[in-house]
């Protein structure tokens, strides 16, 4: 977490074996990490090149 430019930094994301690889997934992923997010106060998330190829368009 970037307490000063309030951004919450995500340095990777990886998929258990059993994930389907929908969108809805990583829909449900990104939720999660926005709902971290606003816990934490930050305003915005930056995720890392570190995140599943099936769910990179839910997480950006």
């Amino acid at each position: 977490m970037d307490r000063k430019n309030k951004t919450l930094l995500i340095n990777a994301v990886y998929a258990e074996k059993s994930a389907l690889e929908t969108n809805e997934y990583g829909k449900a992923v990104g939720s999660s990490i926005e709902a971290l997010a606003d816990f934490l106060g930050a305003k915005d998330v930056v995720y890392s090149q570190k995140v599943p190829d099936m769910w990179k368009s839910s997480l950006r």
